[in-house]
């Protein structure tokens, strides 16, 4: 494509410049979490509700490494990516916030998450009271 680019000058302005590249590696990194959990939840062919508190954790605490990290502060071509990852945050966060106790208690009863991965994620125990009541 550079080659092309570089022979006919009418595609000059539609050559990928290193910036822009560095741009798109960004918002690569940024989306590569939604691309993998959406592959996980919609290709299992057993039920997923389980996972729904610790997607979502992985996913915000994705997000949460963009907010206020410098680098994306002090360049200002990649200002857009941590303005995205904190809008995307606040949207996950808006569903989150609809989950109740019934999705908790369904991890909780999960072998692979149960009691454990609430203490590993640094639930309090003020959340955990009414899910450990059910």
């Amino acid at each position: 494509m550079a080659k092309i680019c570089k022979q006919d000058k009418d595609f000059a302005n539609f050559q990928i410049k290193p910036k822009e590249w560095e741009t798109i590696e960004h918002i690569l990194h940024l989306l590569q979490p939604f691309a993998v959990l959406t592959d996980y939840m919609s290709s299992q062919s057993y039920p997923t509700l389980s996972s729904i508190i610790v997607f979502y954790n992985a996913i915000l605490d994705h997000l949460d490494n963009y907010e206020d990290d410098p680098f994306y502060k002090q360049n200002k071509h990649l200002q857009s990516i941590e303005s995205a990852a904190r809008a995307a945050k606040c949207k996950l966060l808006e569903y989150y916030n609809r989950t109740t106790d019934i999705h908790c208690v369904v991890t909780l009863l999960d072998p692979r998450c149960n009691l454990a991965y609430f203490k590993k994620a640094k639930f309090t125990n003020e959340l955990m009271k009414p899910i450990l009541k059910r």
